[in-house]
Formats: C-alpha cells, structure tokens, sequence
C-alpha cells in the first residue's frame, strides 16, 4: 500500500499538468492571454509552495524556472489590457530572469536541502553573460565565444572547486582560457597583426594549464605540477609569435635550442617527480 504522501505525489503533477492545459486552451479560445497567464502563475506558485514544504526538489526546480518566465508575459499581458506583446528589450529582461531564476534555485536548494547543486550555475552565468553580451552594440560571433567560454568555463570551475572534482576544473580552465583567448585577442586587443594576436591567444591558451596549477592547490594540500608543461610549451610558442610578428620567425622559434631544452627539461621534472613519489 502506498502512502498518502506518495499518492499525493503522483496525483499533485498531474493535477498540475491539467490546470496548465486548461489555461492554455482557455487563452486559445478567448484570444485573452491575461487570464491563462495568471493561472499558469498561480498554479506555480502553489506547486513552488507545495515543493518547499514537501522537500521535492524536482518540483522546486521546475516551478522556480516556469515563474522566471511566466512573470514578464503575465505582466506586459496585463499592461496591454490581455494582449502579449514582447519587444526586443523584453526577451532580455526575460532571459536574465531566467538567469536569476536558476541563481535563487541554487541558493534555495542550499537553504532548504542543505546541498549546494554548482551545476546550477552553467545556466545561469551562461544567460546572464549572453544577454551582457547582446546588449552592446557592436556582437560578433567572436563575441559569442567569448562571452559563452568566460560563462562555461567559470561555471564549470567553481563547480569542479566546490565538489573537489579535478576533472571539471581542468574542463574549466581549458574553457575558460580558449573563450577569453579567442575573444580578447581578436575583439579586444588593438594589434592589426594577425600573427601577433595569435600569438596573444596561444599565451591565453597556456595560462588555462597554469589555472589548473593554481587551482588544485585549492582543494588539495599540494600543487599537481604536470598542467605547467603544457601551459610553459603555449605559453613560449605565443610569446616567440607575438614578439616575432609573422609565422616563419615563429617557426624558427620553436625549433630554437633554447625551447627545446626547456621542454625537455619540463619533461625531466615530470618524469623525475612521479619516479620520486613511486
């Protein structure tokens, strides 16, 4: 036998559901879309209530993001006597109410179950840094990479720190150095010279391995070192493209004696501290 909270559990979305239903054919046969908003509204708001006192965090989730969305349309509803009318500027309003909808829903779940959801940030910080984004005047697609890796990357960051995953921070750190390093080197450097703002990105590139660095320190008692061979070997190949200012010196660069003992010298401390600790 179940029990009456299990029963209410499975009857409550279904119930939910058909309100839904109901409001939306009720703003089809109408033309009025005032009324079925507010339904929608009202019915979120009782199953946001329900889920909270019931510790269901499924329906928390799910009713926190449809009121994000459903405010703005009940309120230009309302505002032009039943009809739904959006303008440009109000899709970002909407979008970054969505953001701070899944903002409030982290800090909701940390308040009510005690258990922080870091996942709950991509969206988040991916809306909001979007819509700052498309709000300037001049947005490229070079724009959408970098706005988008900035958004991605500290999102996924500060949740591999959070849950002590090393597998999401080095995700993060990669994400984060290649966004920021495409958009800031193509967008926003003042260098007419493509060799040069490669050479700017690949730099980028590398400080992502040296994040990694900085960051396992974060959440472990000692540095993991191996992310600075990597990072080092970017790093040298940017700076010799950036100083060089065409591809063949930066050619000649790499195969430089200098760059090759330093990285066969990264190798060697690599290899020499995992034989240590062995």
């Amino acid at each position: 036998m179940r029990s009456s909270e299990e029963r209410f559990g499975i009857i409550n979305p279904i119930v939910y559901g058909f309100i839904i239903l109901q409001a939306v054919i009720i703003g089809f046969t109408t033309k009025n879309t005032s009324i079925p908003l507010m339904i929608i509204l009202v019915a979120t708001l009782t199953e946001w209530i329900l889920g909270i006192i019931l510790g269901k965090q499924g329906w928390i989730t799910s009713t926190t993001i449809t009121m994000a969305a459903v405010f703005l349309p009940v309120f230009r509803s309302f505002q032009n006597s039943g009809s739904l009318q959006l303008v440009s500027s109000d899709l970002l309003i909407e979008a970054v109410a969505l953001g701070l909808g899944w903002l409030a829903l982290l800090l909701l779940s940390w308040i009510r179950f005690k258990k922080v959801h870091w996942w709950m940030l991509m969206p988040a910080l991916t809306l909001i840094s979007l819509i700052y984004g498309v709000s300037s005047s001049a947005f490229s697609w070079l724009d959408l990479i970098f706005y988008t890796g900035l958004a991605v990357g500290m999102g996924l960051l500060i949740w591999g720190i959070g849950r002590k995953m090393f597998g999401l921070i080095i995700a993060g750190s990669i994400v984060l150095s290649m966004g920021t390093g495409i958009g800031f080197s193509w967008t926003r450097l003042l260098i007419n010279s493509p060799v040069a703002q490669t050479g700017v990105m690949l730099v980028w590139f590398g400080l992502g391995w040296v994040l990694i660095t900085i960051s396992s320190r974060v959440i472990w008692d000692h540095f993991i070192w191996w992310p600075l061979i990597p990072g080092g070997v970017q790093v040298m190949v940017g700076a010799g493209t950036y100083i060089a200012g065409y591809l063949t010196q930066a050619q000649k660069g790499i195969t430089n004696p200098i760059f090759i003992s330093s990285f066969l010298f990264g190798i060697y401390i690599f290899i020499y501290r995992v034989g240590f600790r062995r």
